[in-house]
């Protein structure tokens, strides 16, 4: 939310959080709730991280904008404290930007 420029208000009316797996990651669990996500009426994504995006079947370094199944995704960091990219200068300008384009289109 911070990353993204937006109040917890702000955040909450526009995005559903989802997480891929139930508890410790599994690659199964998360490509089958990838692939729900795929199915459903949602029309922007939000994948925050390298193992999210290679659920939906994206390798690309983020952040990007992708194309799966009709739905658009923002391929973006992950907000752990781990992820140094959002340390990157511009980062998280970029991710805004692309965002907004996305949520407007």
């Amino acid at each position: 939310m911070r990353h993204l420029g937006m109040s917890m208000t702000e955040y909450l009316q526009v995005f559903d959080r989802v997480n891929l797996c139930g508890g410790p990651w599994h690659w199964d669990e998360a490509r089958a709730t990838a692939a729900a996500l795929l199915r459903s009426d949602r029309k922007v994504l939000v994948l925050l991280g390298r193992k999210v995006s290679e659920s939906f079947g994206v390798d690309v370094r983020a952040p990007a904008i992708a194309e799966v199944g009709g739905k658009k995704l923002l391929i973006a960091p992950h907000p752990s404290g781990r992820c140094r990219l959002w340390n990157e200068p511009g980062m998280e300008d970029e991710v805004q930007m692309m965002l907004w384009k996305l949520i407007r289109s």
